[in-house]
């Protein structure tokens, strides 16, 4: 009897051990949403099936998984420190973006314009953030097509669409703000943050940048990777770096061009 007994304790004790484990498992599900006809230059391309590879790469391009898409869907799992999680790219010839790699199941789609995740809470907090600017962004396009279309021809200024724009630009870094304050331990956080930072044409613009935003985000691998990527190549004007990118001024103005 006490041998089982203490079979049991230990199968208990196996149990609770696992289930306290910070290594947890990850899987992404993705799949494509890619039109059947792709602009490609001054032609309209028929895609055809989308096949092949898409990997997984670290932070700073490094692989770390592939898999094979097999009717345009693809499946990557794996291992997280729950307390550790982290961004990658998921790359393939039709896209490439940025996953948090984190414990749950994430769901992945490759656009044109990058990769749409959600399904855990890093990646669901980054959709929600993508998806108020983008609201932000339609709501002051819609205010400035209202006026286009009132038959007003003093609606349009340059003076009335600069305003437009700055009052853009001004919502979305409230809106940005906004979600790093809550998240400035986590991965949504540092994703906010880059948004920003991400636009420092030198290393000593976003070392200064960088003074306003926790250690956290100070020292995350993506933060990083930009600092390093400017310093190798020795920039002293704006980069390619994927931060918020305030041009929808210029589509106001594109707009008066055409009047």
């Amino acid at each position: 009897m006490m041998k089982k007994l203490n079979y049991i304790f230990a199968l208990i004790a196996l149990v609770a051990m696992s289930s306290c484990s910070k290594v947890k498992d990850y899987k992404i599900s993705g799949s494509f949403d890619i039109p059947a006809a792709v602009q490609v230059g001054d032609s309209v391309v028929e895609r055809g099936d989308i096949g092949g590879l898409i990997y997984l790469l670290d932070i700073d391009g490094e692989p770390i998984d592939s898999a094979q898409i097999e009717n345009e869907t693809f499946v990557f799992t794996g291992k997280v420190d729950k307390s550790n999680p982290y961004f990658a790219y998921l790359v393939c010839e039709w896209g490439a973006g940025l996953v948090a790699i984190e414990p749950g199941e994430i769901q992945a789609e490759l656009t044109l314009d990058g990769v749409r995740t959600v399904g855990t809470p890093m990646n669901d907090g980054i959709a929600d953030l993508e998806a108020a600017l983008a609201n932000s962004q339609n709501a002051f396009y819609d205010e400035m097509m209202a006026l286009y279309n009132s038959g007003n021809s003093d609606s349009l200024s340059q003076t009335q669409m600069m305003n437009f724009y700055m009052r853009m630009q001004s919502d979305a870094l409230n809106i940005i703000d906004s979600v790093y304050q809550k998240n400035d331990e986590n991965l949504v956080g540092v994703y906010a943050a880059n948004l920003l930072v991400g636009q420092a044409a030198s290393v000593e613009e976003l070392d200064e940048q960088l003074g306003e935003y926790s250690e956290y985000v100070q020292n995350s691998p993506l933060i990083q990777s930009f600092r390093r990527y400017l310093t190798s190549a020795g920039l002293t004007t704006g980069g390619d770096n994927a931060g918020v990118q305030f041009d929808f001024g210029q589509d106001l103005l594109d707009v008066e061009e055409e009047q």
